[in-house]
């Protein structure tokens, strides 16, 4: 029978796991004021360190102890396989967290397969999902004593990437397992800086536009839309956020920007040519035609999407993508002013724009 209080924490949401070993160590330290507390990563776990850890439990046994040991599924696994057997002869003065954010459940029984589970908790955690992220968002700003409207939740929420992930379920285990290109800690600070600078008032949707940076695919929609839009200026300081260092902006960079941006045009492209022909049955066909190289979220998203564009001016934002490609390979003009161009350029399509 195990004697340790083994707690297990798993899953992508790495700071809903980060804030749960936070209330354990603070509980601990309230309850416990004079016992000994250690945080261990995966490449510190030695057999020096697992014997310091653990070798004297015996002696000490009335000393209470709270380690925890975070990405343990790269541990070594002589290592691992000797922590799993201290873990099985340890007092109930001691309590050990395991926390990994790339496991899943079958996964997670192989690695802990022979430690006895009566005193084995595992806890889950996944990512909010869809309008999830808007409801975590609310909780935060309260959370954190601010104030948001709607508007401005919706637009850090799309900001953050929320319309780019991925829910899907896993086989074996059953669990859904949501692949977010967002990082909560980052939107988490974020939210921190609209709270700071607006004080007591309610942080609004220009707030965020003009103080959040949008995730890197997010902003190229961001760019595509101002562009054909007529906004100029919003393209090019999107844009700018995307290059890093814009007055510097190398030939190299500036390639890479609109080949990002050409890279989603393509995608936009194919999505309404077969929003036109196929109609209600398109997310099917999509699935088709790209052979599940695009995961469902990805086809729902492109032909959400590309409803706003209709097809000739998709095709016209294209070759002015190829040209602009061919003028920063052969030109002698700084690559901010060819970009500069190019988003003008674009803008000039706007009169074609679905509404």
């Amino acid at each position: 029978m195990a004697k340790a209080n083994v707690i297990v924490f798993y899953g992508p949401n790495a700071l809903r796991i980060k804030d749960e070993v936070f209330r354990i160590k603070k509980h601990f330290k309230a309850k416990h004021p004079q016992g000994f507390s250690a945080v261990v990563k995966s490449e510190e776990m030695t057999p020096a360190r697992l014997e310091e850890l653990f070798s004297s439990q015996v002696l000490f046994a009335d000393r209470y102890k709270l380690v925890w040991i975070s990405d343990f599924s790269k541990i070594e696994k002589p290592i691992l396989t000797q922590l799993l057997a201290c873990l099985d002869d340890l007092p109930l003065t001691t309590t050990v967290i395991l926390s990994d954010e790339r496991l899943v459940k079958e996964q997670l029984t192989k690695l802990l397969k022979g430690l006895p589970k009566d005193k084995l908790l595992e806890r889950f955690f996944d990512l909010p999902y869809g309008r999830e992220l808007n409801r975590w968002i609310e909780t935060e700003v309260v959370r954190q004593e601010g104030k948001i409207s709607g508007e401005a939740v919706e637009r850090l929420a799309v900001f953050a990437g929320r319309d780019l992930g991925i829910r899907k379920k896993d086989k074996k285990s059953g669990q859904f397992i949501h692949e977010e290109l967002f990082n909560l800690e980052q939107l988490r600070n974020e939210i921190a800086k609209l709270i700071g600078l607006k004080g007591q008032l309610s942080v609004e949707e220009e707030d965020v536009r003009a103080l959040v940076k949008p995730q890197e695919s997010q902003a190229i929609f961001e760019l595509i839309d101002a562009a054909v839009a007529g906004d100029v200026s919003r393209a090019l300081s999107l844009a700018q956020g995307l290059a890093g260092d814009w007055e510097r902006l190398s030939n190299e960079d500036a390639l890479y920007i609109n080949n990002m941006i050409a890279s989603q045009v393509r995608s936009l492209l194919l999505a309404r040519a077969v929003l036109d022909r196929f109609g209600i049955e398109a997310s099917e066909k999509l699935a088709e035609l790209t052979k599940g190289s695009w995961q469902r979220g990805k086809s729902f998203l492109m032909l959400n999407k590309a409803r706003s564009f209709k097809l000739p001016i998709l095709k016209k934002i294209y070759q002015e993508l190829f040209l602009t490609d061919q003028r920063l390979k052969s030109s002698r003009a700084e690559p901010k002013v060819i970009l500069t161009s190019t988003m003008t350029a674009l803008a000039k399509q706007r009169e074609e724009k679905d509404g």
